[in-house]
C-alpha cells in the first residue's frame, strides 16, 4: 500500500510487496489484494482486502479487523464473521466502518468492538426499494458518506449503468430514495 503526499511524493505506507495476511507492523505486514482503504481520522486505518478487514492503528501495527482469509457471509465478532469481497469502505464520524461487500451483494456495518452485521440486502435477497426499482445486482459500485455523515450513497446496478441508492444511518436503518439510472422518479421510503 503506497501513500502519495500533497506534493506528490510516493511512498510505502504498509506492506512488502508479497502476498499474505501477516499482521505486526505496516512495513512488515503482508497483505493479500487490498482493494479499498478507508481512515476513521484519528490516524486508523483500515483496508479491505480480499476476504476481510485489516487494521492498521496509529501505531503502525496491522491486526486482522474482521473476517479471515476465507470468503463467506457470515455476520459476526472479528474472525468469526465473513466477507465475500470487501470493495469499498467509509467510516462514519461515530466510529462505525460501513462496508460495500460486493460479492455478498450487501452493505455491511463493522462497530469499533469488530462485530459485523448485515445493514442493507445480502446474497439471494434485495429488499425494499431496490426490489421496487427492480435492481437485483447488490450493491458493487461504491459507497460514500454525506458531509454531514448522515446519508451515505451505494451503486446498486449489476450492469454498471450509474443506479444509486441512498440510505440514512440516523435515527435507523431506513432507505431515504434511489435515483434509477433511466430517470424517473421515486418518493421515500422507511423500509
Amino acid at each position: 500500500i503506497y501513500k502519495l503526499d500533497p506534493s506528490g511524493t510516493v511512498t510505502l505506507f504498509a506492506g512488502t510487496g508479497s502476498s499474505g495476511n501477516t499482521n505486526g507492523d505496516r512495513l512488515t505486514a503482508t497483505f493479500t489484494n487490498p482493494i479499498s482503504i478507508a481512515t476513521d481520522g484519528s490516524g486508523t486505518f483500515y483496508v479491505g482486502e480480499s476476504y476481510g478487514i485489516r487494521k492498521i492503528d496509529p501505531s503502525g501495527i496491522v491486526t486482522q479487523f474482521a473476517g479471515t482469509s476465507v470468503a463467506g457471509y457470515v455476520d459476526g465478532t472479528g474472525t468469526r464473521s465473513r466477507f465475500v469481497q470487501p470493495s469499498f469502505l467509509t467510516v462514519h464520524p461515530n466510529g462505525t466502518l460501513y462496508v460495500s461487500d460486493v460479492g455478498a451483494t450487501a452493505i455491511r456495518a463493522v462497530d469499533s468492538n469488530s462485530d459485523v452485521t448485515t445493514y442493507a440486502s445480502g446474497p439471494g435477497s434485495v429488499t425494499g426499494l431496490a426490489r421496487r426499482l427492480g435492481v437485483y445486482g447488490g450493491f458493487n459500485t461504491g459507497l460514500r458518506r454525506s458531509a454531514d455523515a448522515q446519508t451515505y450513497y451505494a451503486g446498486i446496478d449489476a450492469s454498471f449503468t450509474g443506479s444509486l441508492l441512498a440510505f440514512s444511518v440516523s435515527p435507523g436503518a431506513y432507505v431515504l430514495g434511489g435515483i434509477p439510472s433511466a430517470g424517473g422518479s421515486l418518493s421515500s421510503s422507511a423500509d
